[in-house]
């Protein structure tokens, strides 16, 4: 097996996430994913013995690639609340239109598989210079108490996967947005920075 170990896993993980984002955990079967990487399914299930258990390796993966963008967004800002919930908002929506299958699989699986949306706040929890705390900190210096940093990043991460979602139904109808895609894809991004801070801005207390 050490000519596969090098070659035939990365090519299972590239070949399960296309078809696990397409289809979900239900949805999705090992022989496709087999198909898709190339290699038969005895050679699947030696790196993987359960579909779950690929599944979650996939799903880890692509929430810990999100936690570290969402760190490196963070990187040199000031840590002003504006500011760190425009950092944070502008880079989940990036993010999502970058992975433009995440946010329907998400919508779509949610229902039955919740514990996806754990994993996703652990990843971020867990990452260093943790964004979770950094919201904490800048939610405490505006005197906001009626709602946590956690709320807060739920509601940014739920707020941007509508948006991007709105971008990927529109280009999936084949609607022509106006006045073009990329000026539509910018609108929405600040759509989504503008309408949390305006929720943000009703809790502030009256100085």
């Amino acid at each position: 097996m050490g000519k596969h170990q090098n070659s035939s896993e990365p090519a299972i993980l590239k070949a399960a996430e296309k078809v696990f984002l397409e289809k979900g955990l239900e949805g999705a079967r090992t022989a496709e994913i087999a198909r898709e990487a190339g290699v038969n399914t005895g050679v699947l299930h030696y790196f993987f013995k359960t579909k779950e258990a690929l599944f979650n390796r996939i799903i880890q993966e692509k929430y810990q690639d999100f936690s570290r963008s969402l760190v490196l967004s963070l990187q040199d800002v000031s840590g002003n609340l504006e500011e760190t919930v425009r950092a944070v908002s502008e880079n989940v929506f990036d993010f999502f239109i970058e992975n433009p299958d995440l946010p329907l699989f998400i919508y779509k699986e949610y229902p039955s598989h919740p514990e996806q949306v754990k994993m996703l706040g652990k990843a971020v929890r867990e990452a260093p210079d943790a964004p979770v705390s950094r919201l904490q900190k800048a939610v405490e210096a505006e005197g906001i108490t009626k709602f946590r940093a956690g709320t807060l990043f739920y509601m940014i991460v739920s707020f941007n996967l509508f948006g991007a979602l709105s971008v990927r139904m529109s280009q999936d109808l084949g609607i022509n947005l106006s006045p073009t895609q990329e000026e539509y894809v910018g609108r929405m991004r600040e759509y989504c920075v503008h309408m949390i801070l305006e929720l943000i801005n009703r809790e502030k207390p009256n100085l």
